[in-house]
């Protein structure tokens, strides 16, 4: 029987053992395993994937210290904002580039009152100032490549311990719900508390739910 081709994305070794370890239960599966973007962007072009797990949050080239993808993908989070937050021109300006936003939220907005509104401002200003810290896995890749899944039509779920990262999360969270994403709850698989990555019943639930989301196939 052929196997069924899955994508990992996950840049923390401890982490990518224990998912792999629950994905390799199903014996239909082969697993890739990328840790970060660029070997997941080359995985993707070279090779066929029926569904794959995204992390958020992960380096352009493990040991690059690149950030200039980084700060593409913050302006990414803008734009799959639109019109929602009024962005100062101080907090872009280390960014070379002066940014305003305002005007009326939408009718159908997910957001429903200006203390989220105030937390999502205060999460894009620790967006930004982690993205400029010398770890370069504080970058929200992961919004890029469910972008481009998105686009290729390419099922996947979202494994994240966002909520590791505080503020910087919050906008992060709120562009799931927005298009292009248009993520379902159930197709993100959040860490806290005890039900961390660290854990292998947090594994064990991500691959329940990834295997689902293909419509079962490989049980």
């Amino acid at each position: 029987m052929e196997k069924t081709r899955i994508l990992l994305v996950e840049d923390n070794p401890e982490y990518a053992a224990l998912a792999g370890q629950c994905l390799r239960t199903f014996p239909n599966l082969e697993v890739d395993i990328a840790h970060d973007y660029e070997t997941a962007r080359q995985n993707i072009e070279e090779k066929e994937y029926s569904g794959i797990i995204v992390d958020i949050f992960f380096p352009k080239k493990t040991g690059s210290t690149d950030k200039k993808l980084g700060i593409e993908a913050f302006y990414r989070v803008l734009e799959i904002l639109p019109g929602v937050y009024d962005i100062s021109a101080n907090l872009l300006a280390s960014f070379g580039r002066s940014f305003r936003r305002g005007g009326q939220l939408p009718d159908d907005r997910y957001l429903d009152d200006i203390t989220n509104e105030e937390r999502i401002n205060e999460g894009l200003v620790s967006l930004k100032e982690d993205i400029q810290d010398s770890d370069e896995a504080k970058q929200p890749l992961g919004i890029l490549l469910m972008e481009e899944l998105t686009q290729k039509g390419i099922p996947y779920v979202v494994a994240t311990s966002g909520h590791h990262h505080d503020l910087s999360y919050e906008p992060i969270f709120h562009c799931f719900y927005r298009s292009p994403l248009n993520i379902g709850r159930e197709a993100i698989i959040e860490s806290y508390g005890d039900f961390n990555k660290s854990q292998l019943e947090y594994w064990e639930t991500v691959c329940t739910k990834f295997i689902d989301t293909m419509g079962g196939e490989t049980k």
